[in-house]
């Protein structure tokens, strides 16, 4: 779940609520006076409220981590088995990381000519295997910190 300004979220505790802003720690989010617990469960994001006065609140969001996903790709060429690595992009969720490594395979296949009959393509695992090349494209989690 990824959530932005403005978005509407089910908490247990005060039921569908709009977050007015999204902090990048929860440090942040409770700094700026969101201290009452909404009971929000949610791996990425923590939603807390404040008392805007004696009959209203309002609420924002944090992410609970600075964790990123970072999609990196590897080309080895034989047979001199020259190898190319490098840093394509970074990403808040794993699943949008898995989406751009996979559209990335689509465009390699396209771009490179290969021959998809005559080429190993792992989905799953994200590789493609041709006689002449080697790619492999992997996702890692990285945490970063929450001050800098």
């Amino acid at each position: 779940m990824n959530i932005q300004k403005g978005d509407y979220v089910q908490t247990p505790r005060f039921l569908n609520v709009q977050i007015q802003d999204v902090f990048l720690s929860v440090d942040d989010l409770k700094k700026a006076g969101y201290t009452e617990t909404t009971h929000f469960r949610d791996e990425n994001f923590e939603v807390l409220g404040k008392s805007i006065d004696s009959t209203h609140m309002e609420f924002a969001a944090a992410r609970k981590s600075l964790t990123v996903f970072v999609v990196a790709s590897a080309r080895r060429y034989a047979p001199e088995d020259t190898v190319e690595i490098s840093i394509d992009e970074v990403f808040w969720s794993e699943y949008d990381a898995r989406q751009y490594a996979l559209k990335d395979i689509a465009d390699t296949i396209e771009a490179e000519s290969i021959d998809e009959d005559k080429a190993d393509i792992d989905y799953e695992l994200l590789t493609i295997d041709t006689p002449d090349c080697h790619h492999y494209w992997k996702i890692e989690p990285v945490k970063l910190p929450t001050q800098f």
